[in-house]
C-alpha cells in the first residue's frame, strides 16, 4: 500500500469517528444494542446512557480530529 492510500484511509476513518461521535454527543442515539456505549448499566438507565454517550462521543470526536491531523 502506498502512502497516499494510507492517508485517505486515515482521513476517512477520522471523519467517520467525528460523525459517529457527534451523534453520541448530541444525544441523538437512543438506548440500543447496536451503537453507542453499551454496558448493562447504561442499558438499564436512560440518564446513565445519555451521560456516558455524551462523554464518549466527545472523546471519539477528539480522536477523530487527531486521526485526521496525523
Amino acid at each position: 500500500m502506498d502512502n497516499f492510500t494510507l492517508i485517505i484511509i486515515f482521513v476517512l476513518a477520522g471523519f467517520m469517528e467525528v460523525i459517529l461521535g457527534k451523534s453520541m454527543l448530541l444525544g441523538k442515539i437512543k438506548p440500543n444494542w447496536f451503537y453507542g456505549f453499551r454496558t448493562s448499566k447504561t442499558m438499564s438507565n436512560k440518564e446513565i446512557w445519555y451521560k456516558s454517550n455524551k462523554y464518549f462521543g466527545r472523546n471519539l470526536i477528539i480522536i477523530g480530529i487527531i486521526l485526521i491531523a496525523v
